[in-house]
């Protein structure tokens, strides 16, 4: 279903990237989307050189340009770029290198807090302690990159200790998942994806997710219990789940699975601490992230439903329907 193909060479000896845009629209395009997106890109780089292009329909305001491009995809990805062209067509836009049809994504990888879940289970957990104001100001500033995440990790769990660690399955029926979640992970793992949920968050709630969206591997921080209770204190063995460990692992699960091509690989995050992990994949893209963060990742995807992962995939939602993946 989906590979990324990099840099080829077309017959002057050139080196060109075959490149594509996903352009989501505020209002239902005309039918010169193309000749206007590339009209404004040659404007804005007018050492561009494109070719072969096309366009296609994704959805009433989603389409893909593709063409072929003098300027990598990598380069076409700066925010600078993006947000000129983002003002002037009034949407939003990410730049991925072309699919092939014959390979899939064979590792897609999710953060959980604010992207497969709605909420952020440190602030769950610390409702229960009478510290949720507290603790939510500090995963905000965290999660946004302006703290230090496994220190401020450590200064929000110490507030739980005394909570009962029923309080686990009290949270699992409260967890709610992103709209779009459960439709974006069946369909990749129809199409032969293996997935991975790496959470700064804690095992007994990521095990609960991984379970309900069927994920194969998940990886989070660990919590001690003492005669029931939380101590407030990681277990000692506990590697925290940061940014570093984030790359770290996605970097291990492929090198398990043998994905030795960055491009076969797609991960999801909103936070800060998923930034070193979408840097890594062929496709890291930040959804509904912190300011900060939307600064600086590679793609970045403001939405209401996760299904639009898939469009970015290039995934029509003629093909969402007739594999009644998701009910519209």
């Amino acid at each position: 279903m989906i590979l990324f193909e990099f840099k080829s060479h077309d017959g002057m000896g050139l080196s060109t990237d075959r490149v594509v845009a996903i352009i989501f629209y505020q209002t239902r395009p005309d039918d010169s989307v193309a000749e206007n997106f590339l009209h404004i890109l040659k404007s804005l780089r007018g050492d561009i050189n494109v070719s072969s292009h096309y366009q296609r329909k994704l959805d009433d305001k989603i389409r893909e340009v593709s063409f072929q491009s003098s300027i990598p995809c990598e380069e076409l990805r700066q925010r600078k770029i993006v947000s000129k062209l983002e003002t002037q067509l009034d949407a939003q836009i990410i730049f991925r290198h072309a699919l092939s049809s014959d390979v899939p994504v064979r590792l897609a990888v999710f953060d959980m807090d604010s992207t497969l879940i709605q909420q952020e289970v440190i602030d769950l957990l610390a409702a229960h302690a009478g510290v949720e104001e507290s603790v939510a100001a500090v995963t905000a500033r965290a999660m946004n990159g302006e703290l230090d995440f496994s220190a401020s990790l450590r200064e929000r769990v110490a507030v739980l200790k005394g909570i009962p660690e029923t309080v686990f399955e009290d949270l699992k029926p409260r967890l709610t998942l992103t709209p779009g979640a459960d439709v974006l992970l069946r369909c990749l793992k129809r199409a032969g994806a293996k997935t991975a949920l790496l959470s700064g968050g804690f095992m007994p709630l990521a095990t609960h997710i991984a379970k309900v969206l069927d994920i194969d591997y998940v990886y989070a921080n660990e919590l001690t219990v003492e005669n029931g209770s939380l101590t407030g204190e990681l277990a000692p063995s506990c590697v925290i789940v940061n940014a570093e460990r984030k790359r770290e692992l996605l970097q291990s699960i492929a090198a398990k699975e043998q994905i030795r091509d960055p491009g076969q690989i797609m991960s999801v995050g909103d936070g800060a601490n998923d930034l070193l992990m979408l840097e890594a994949a062929g496709l890291g893209i930040a959804v509904n992230a912190k300011p900060r963060v939307q600064d600086l990742a590679p793609c970045k995807l403001n939405c209401e439903s996760l299904v639009d992962v898939l469009h970015v995939l290039g995934l029509t939602r003629e093909a969402m329907e007739s594999t009644k993946l998701h009910n519209v």
